[in-house]
């Protein structure tokens, strides 16, 4: 699963982008404009996946 499929998941179980953002300290903006198709650098995909995978084990 890639990370946007992760966060179509989270959003659906009431996890927002804003949440996201404050969680794994990854600009706002830079997480909408992620989730609308545009890329982000590795370390931060990295960072917000294994944050994601962590939410969803929980």
């Amino acid at each position: 699963m890639n990370t946007r499929e992760l966060i179509a998941i989270a959003k659906s179980k009431g996890i927002t982008i804003k949440d996201l953002s404050s969680i794994t300290q990854i600009k706002l903006s830079t997480l909408y404009h992620f989730n609308r198709g545009s890329n982000m650098s590795k370390e931060k995909e990295e960072k917000l996946y294994n944050t994601l995978v962590f939410l969803m084990d929980r």
